[in-house]
């Protein structure tokens, strides 16, 4: 994020006070620094410039400090005012403050207190500019944001912050790190990330699992004719293709440690060697990495170079799984419902309650992925105008048990076994959970009928 250059006023009638403290404040600091005698003369200034900061002796002719800030809090609130003076004055020093000073010192000043205290002064004022830089990008945004993330399909509202903070570091060329489970959007964020830099040139996507070092450079590099066995012309890589433009590098997690180093020294030098030529191309292109695995534990166990990382990871961001977004699953089940119905060349179906309420209850391990298929899935075998729960339950039954069983493995290494009752309490208790206490969802989530669910929820109650 840029900063503005601080403008500083020095109001003093001293004339040799003022310049030794203009040679003081200069010294390794950036700021632009204006000197005025009165305050008549000051404010005249101030009518036309600008000042981020005034420091205002209190005891000049004329106008006294304290009266002159009045006018300045007055006329410029933005300004922040510090007094100085020689006299020790406990009372003007509490009137200064109440009437908007930042603070109050004493001369002599000590230069690097006084330079420590701007420069507390210019990093408040740099985060107030980012503040409103950022709130501009974010009220600017909404019209890209309709438009670049359309495909994405959501209400939720930390997806939507996620969107903003997308709009306001797409237009940089550093490298951009997209994490989240499988089936969240990768890809879909990295392609609005390009539609957003406005980049002339292609979006080239570059699937890193199962590559090979050598399939890796082939594929990004290119080769020259001859280069090694079968290969029969020149061939330019995917870097080339992606001139101007974007590249995405997903499941980048996967790459081996040589081609690691290969990337690190492409991201450090924007330059690489299509394999059999001893002379160096250069690439503009945007990289984007994306990843479902924890990058961290890797570099923990040594499978990924912690260099790479932080060379990758400039901008992060991590994409919600459905589960988290719960509110979002009705949205997509509409969105895929007529999606599928234009693919199948059938009557939009209608949906009954009982769907909504069973894949709310459902914790979607493959995200919006496994909700579109399951969708296409149940509307291309549809042979009624209604889709109900019946159709998704062995579906999603089937989805879990794997996970079901692995829980159950546990149970062999203990002594003992729980009974019978008190597995089926806890499953009716977790399915009651899921539906959030409704009970024809609990039902079907468990595969009974509600008449049964009534019937053991009823024992429970008796057995207690």
């Amino acid at each position: 994020m840029s900063t503005q250059k601080i403008k500083i006023l020095v109001v003093d009638d001293d004339k040799l006070f003022a310049k030794g403290l203009v040679r003081s404040l200069s010294l390794d600091n950036p700021w632009d620094i204006h000197v005025e005698h009165s305050g008549k003369d000051a404010l005249n200034w101030l009518s036309n410039n600008n000042a981020h900061i005034a420091i205002l002796d209190i005891m000049m002719p004329e106008m006294q400090g304290d009266e002159l800030l009045e006018k300045i809090i007055s006329s410029y609130p933005h300004i922040k005012c510090l007094m100085l003076t020689a006299h020790q004055d406990v009372d003007c020093a509490v009137r200064c403050i109440k009437n908007g000073a930042i603070n109050y010192l004493s001369k002599p000043i000590e230069p690097d207190h006084l330079s420590s205290e701007i420069h507390r002064l210019a990093a408040q004022l740099n985060l107030e500019f980012e503040n409103k830089v950022m709130k501009k990008v974010i009220m600017d945004s909404d019209d890209k944001i309709d438009d670049a993330f359309s495909e994405i399909i959501t209400n939720d509202p930390g997806l939507k912050l996620i969107f903003h903070y997308v709009c306001s570091i797409a237009v940089t060329d550093r490298p951009m790190l997209i994490c989240g489970e499988t089936g969240t959007g990768k890809d879909l964020m990295a392609q609005a990330i390009h539609q957003i830099s406005k980049r002339k040139g292609n979006y080239v996507t570059v699937n890193v699992a199962g590559l090979d070092d050598h399939l890796f450079s082939d594929a990004l590099f290119g080769h020259t004719k001859g280069s090694y066995t079968g290969a029969d012309s020149k061939r330019s890589g995917l870097l080339e293709e992606a001139t101007d433009g974007t590249i995405f590098f997903d499941e980048f997690g996967d790459l081996e440690i040589s081609s690691q180093i290969k990337l690190l020294r492409l991201l450090q030098n924007k330059e690489y060697h299509p394999i059999g030529s001893d002379i160096p191309k250069t690439t503009n292109a945007r990289f984007i990495f994306a990843t479902n695995q924890d990058i961290e534990k890797k570099m923990e166990d040594g499978s990924f170079r912690n260099d790479l990382y932080y060379r990758i990871n400039s901008h992060k961001v991590d994409l919600p799984p459905l589960k988290k977004r719960k509110n979002d699953i009705a949205l997509l089940v509409d969105h895929f419902n007529h999606q599928a119905s234009i693919l199948f060349k059938k009557e939009k179906p209608k949906i009954s309650q009982e769907v909504y309420d069973l894949l709310s209850s459902y914790h979607f391990p493959g995200n919006i992925r496994e909700i579109e298929g399951l969708l296409f899935d149940v509307i291309g075998t549809l042979d009624s105008d209604t889709i109900t729960a019946d159709q998704f339950q062995h579906k999603l039954k089937t989805s879990s048990r794997e996970e079901e069983e692995t829980k159950m493995i546990d149970l062999t290494e203990g002594e003992t076994l729980p009974t019978l009752k008190a597995s089926a309490r806890m499953l009716i208790n977790e399915a009651l959970r899921r539906t959030d206490g409704n009970q024809s969802s609990a039902a079907k989530l468990l595969g009974i009928t509600r008449q049964a669910m009534n019937s053991r929820l009823k024992s429970a109650q008796y057995d207690e």
